[in-house]
């Protein structure tokens, strides 16, 4: 197949004007469309596979929540990302045919001829499985009750093992779940990412012994604060 950039190019091009109805605006050089949310984002990522005689595309989609990314960045070795790359990462997402439950899905291109439809199909399928996934995920803590409790659904939120445990350990402190929930978490979790080879347990214990830290430091200053208002009611009543 001849000039294949210049099919990535049309077929990106004529996803795009068809999302647009829907807040999604196009970055050509990331192959991603963005919808701004009042919690992060949402997307539409579009790959390309390419052959010799064809071109084979895969979507995805997935979902930011700069609260909960902005969180695990406190304690994770960011040395290697800019402010941008921060700004780039994503909370949950899966593929289109995953969360379809039939595996990978692929449309093909043989030629420009192809493009229009194979854009329409696509478009077709985000709108029937993409879009009602980024819609029932968006809420954090909804997200919460998925994740923690290790199931099928939550692999659909993240196929990898390490940041699933680190944003179900994060979500367990930021949706306020108590002291027994987190530990409940932490123990669950750690039990599901020993048997995993090159699961970086490590990065994960990390995280946890932070917010454990983070959750001891908020106790003392409210402790702190009740004291203080006990004593000042005290010394009210005795004026």
């Amino acid at each position: 197949m001849e000039n294949q950039k210049a099919s990535q190019t049309l077929l990106l091009k004529s996803v795009g004007k068809a999302i647009r109805e829907l807040g999604f605006r196009q970055n050509l050089s990331s192959q991603v469309f963005h919808r701004q949310t009042h919690f992060g984002k949402q997307s539409l990522h579009i790959s390309f596979i390419p052959h010799k005689e064809d071109l084979d595309i895969t979507a995805d989609v997935a979902i930011r929540f700069d609260l909960l990314e902005e969180f695990l960045f406190d304690f994770l070795d960011t040395r290697f990302l800019s402010e941008r790359d921060k700004k780039s990462t994503f909370s949950f997402g899966s593929e289109l045919g995953r969360i379809n439950g039939e595996g990978q899905m692929r449309w093909t291109i043989v030629s420009d001829s192809d493009v229009e439809t194979e854009s329409e199909k696509i478009v077709s399928c985000f709108k029937r499985i993409g879009l009602p996934y980024l819609e029932q995920y968006s809420d954090m803590c909804r997200i919460f009750d998925v994740i923690a409790l290790l199931s099928r659904e939550s692999e659909l939120l993240n196929g990898v093992p390490e940041k699933q445990a680190r944003n179900a350990v994060a979500l367990a402190y930021l949706c306020n779940k108590g002291k027994e929930t987190f530990e409940l978490v932490v123990d669950r979790m750690t039990s599901y990412l020993t048997p995993i080879p090159n699961a970086n347990i490590g990065e994960f214990n990390r995280v946890v012994e932070a917010i454990s830290q983070k959750t001891m430091d908020q106790e003392n200053v409210e402790g702190r604060v009740t004291n203080r208002s006990v004593a000042s009611t005290i010394n009210a009543k005795q004026c």
